[in-house]
């Protein structure tokens, strides 16, 4: 296998040729940056800058004042509504839960609620049987489960 002979002489002639033209680069960038620098420090004299003349404040305009809210008549006051009377009345004893309250295993139950909606649910077996309704001032509701269906029935009574 032959040696393969560099021109050593040669190629410390190119690295300094390439070192000289970095340093020469590098100056030229250093000398964009401080012409650009020193246009930018040195052209925005104060001579562009508005000057504001020194005047005595103003004060700031009256508040005006917001116009009294409107004059509402007092509503007339509802006839006070009793309670509305509430029964369930289920096949056998089973949980019972009103208004997500439990009530216990029972067979019969008796209640007075306010007037708005309420639920009534059960379990049967594995299924939850539960019914929505709304119950208004002194009124009766009897509330019965049937089996085959699986759901509750709501009856209203004066």
């Amino acid at each position: 296998m032959k040696r393969r002979r560099y021109d050593t002489v040669e190629l410390v002639a190119d690295l300094r040729r390439e070192r000289r033209n970095a340093v020469l680069l590098t100056l030229t960038a250093l000398a964009i940056i401080g012409f650009l620098a020193a246009f930018y420090f040195l052209g925005s004299g104060s001579s562009d800058v508005a000057q504001v003349p020194h005047e005595a404040p103003t004060p700031p305009p009256a508040a005006v004042a917001p116009p009294p809210p409107p004059v509402t008549p007092p509503e007339p006051e509802a006839p006070k509504a009793g309670p509305a009377s509430l029964t369930v009345q289920l096949p056998k004893k089973l949980p019972l839960w009103v208004d997500d309250t439990a009530v216990g295993k029972i067979k019969r139950y008796t209640q007075k609620l306010a007037p708005g909606k309420h639920v009534v649910k059960t379990r049967l077996g594995k299924k939850v049987v539960s019914e929505d309704f709304v119950v208004e001032a002194d009124q009766s509701y009897s509330v019965t489960l049937d089996v085959k269906r699986k759901r509750f029935v709501v009856k209203s009574g004066d």
